[in-house]
């Protein structure tokens, strides 16, 4: 069965994620204004992923680092070449044209092995397909609502069109 919901596919990719390779993993999410202020997290301790996708604490610093790589769809953060002070490193889930979140990895203990990193990308890339198709679904859905529309307008404006020129008796 197709996923169809974005924040299925978010506690997905947070659960498995955390859980293969046992760390604290943060999934930052755009708001309505294109600002991630949406988060989910799981924590390796509880085995529980935080899914209430409301503010979740972080220091400035993570943020602007996290803020940073939604801009400019680079991974960046600890154990990374960019931005490389913090506890996390930040990778962006990105599609051609939109970017749909990013993911952070607590590194502040042990850094990620080659192999670790490489299910890391491949995570992303399957988020970023799965979320640009739930959302091609649903712009195509709201363009189905606006033809119809867009015919009941016509058949409206047909109809009082013709009793209009229909002369009075």
């Amino acid at each position: 069965m197709a996923v169809v919901n974005l924040e299925a596919i978010a506690k997905s990719l947070v659960r498995q994620a955390g859980e293969t390779i046992e760390r604290k993993i943060l999934l930052l999410l755009p708001d309505d204004k294109g600002n991630i202020s949406r988060q989910m997290q799981y924590d390796p301790q509880t085995g529980q992923v935080n899914e209430t996708l409301s503010q979740i604490t972080l220091q400035e610093s993570e943020s602007a680092v996290a803020a940073w790589v939604y801009k400019n769809k680079q991974a960046a953060g600890c154990s990374t070449d960019t931005l490389p002070g913090g506890k996390y490193m930040y990778v962006p889930i990105y599609s051609q044209e939109t970017v749909f979140g990013v993911l952070g990895i607590n590194l502040a203990q042990q850094k990620l092995t080659p192999s670790e990193r490489r299910l890391v990308d491949a995570w992303v890339r399957l988020a970023a397909v799965a979320m640009e198709r739930v959302d091609l679904a649903e712009k195509a859905r709201r363009t189905d609502l606006l033809l119809e529309a867009d015919k009941l307008r016509t058949a409206l404006f047909n109809s009082i069109s013709h009793e209009l020129k229909t002369p009075l008796s």
